[in-house]
């Protein structure tokens, strides 16, 4: 089991234990899959961009008609507490908000549903970091892809064809161009400069970070990426909450460039860290 039953979880308004944790069947996150979530990390116990993530949260809110009671300060407040109370200072926060049940299982309710959990965070195999990793294609794209939404079908349905091919992440393609991973940003590095797809995607808060800390050392393109043009490139990167920057090397069959981790992919991470430590510690 990924979780502890017993560690604490929010519900509805109480900090409660897990496995005391209920919600309607009819529930439309549930009958509908009708749910905005976001995901967050917290270093030495500190919540690390908070604010861009509620920003995102609360536009995802706003565009699918619910309703977040809680405010900003509250829902920090939640999230502070729940990792004092499971004792986990490295984590993973979660974030779930449904509408609740409806006058049917189509029609929106007025008593939505939030639910946030704290647990500590399992890091991926430094080798990912050092050596790189493989991920696979698909022809996919999401609906609402601008908004972090419980629509993860082909992600969940893919996962066991990606292990089959030793892949460790899934990349959506659609009118032959890359847009976004199935838990992640993608970016490629081109004769210096950092390009990432714009549109039809969800715009990620670490992609965000690191477009900002990139544009002090180098050129920075926001732009549809044609699949091919991605295969060609010199350098590939995937970005995420939880994944932090993490090289690609291998894309289905192809390898990128050399198959080894690129300098100016390592230069970023370099920042990355340097930056996230410097943020922490001032937070203290």
């Amino acid at each position: 089991m990924f979780f502890d039953e017993n560690s604490y979880c929010y519900l509805n308004g109480k900090i409660i234990k897990l496995k005391d944790a209920k919600i309607s069947p009819f529930d439309l996150g549930l009958v509908r899959g009708y749910a905005v979530t976001e995901v967050l990390r917290a270093y030495d116990g500190k919540i690390f961009l908070f604010d861009e993530h509620y920003k995102r949260l609360m536009k995802a809110v706003k565009s699918l008609r619910l309703n977040l009671k809680e405010s900003q300060e509250k829902i920090k407040q939640i999230m502070d507490n729940l990792i004092k109370k499971n004792n986990c200072l490295d984590a993973k926060i979660k974030v779930v908000l449904s509408p609740g049940i409806g006058e049917s299982d189509l029609d929106l309710g007025n008593n939505e549903t939030l639910f946030i959990y704290a647990q500590n965070y399992v890091d991926f195999p430094n080798k990912f970091y050092t050596e790189g990793i493989k991920i696979m294609s698909v022809n996919y794209q999401r609906s609402l892809s601008e908004f972090k939404t419980s629509d993860y079908l082909a992600a969940i349905c893919l996962r066991k064809e990606m292990r089959a091919k030793k892949a460790n992440e899934i990349l959506y393609v659609a009118n032959d161009c890359a847009l976004e991973c199935s838990t992640s940003n993608i970016f490629m590095i081109k004769n210096n400069i950092l390009i990432t797809p714009q549109q039809d995607i969800l715009l990620g808060v670490t992609r965000g970070f690191v477009l900002g800390l990139a544009k002090k050392d180098m050129q920075v393109e926001e732009r549809s990426i044609k699949f091919k043009e991605l295969l060609t490139a010199d350098e590939v990167f995937i970005t995420a909450t939880t994944k932090q920057i993490m090289p690609v090397i291998k894309i289905d069959n192809r390898v990128i460039s050399s198959g080894r981790v690129g300098g100016k992919t390592l230069m970023l991470q370099t920042k990355f860290n340097k930056e996230l430590s410097k943020r922490i510690k001032k937070d203290k």
